[in-house]
């Protein structure tokens, strides 16, 4: 999990709180498939509510 400037590694069934506007990201190092659970709040519509991106390199 990549917060601001921050990385993290999380181990399975733990989480992190994103404060509001800081730029993040989740990536899967792993050799199994990644699930996760994302709650937001205010609710937002992934179709519309986001901001244009250049893919990571």
């Amino acid at each position: 999990m990549r917060v601001g400037a921050i990385e993290e590694t999380l181990e399975p069934l733990k989480g992190i709180r994103v404060e509001t506007g800081l730029p993040h990201a989740i990536s899967n190092t792993g050799r199994t498939s990644l699930r996760y659970f994302l709650c937001a709040t205010p609710a937002t519509d992934p179709l519309s509510d986001r901001e244009a991106a250049e893919p990571p390199s």
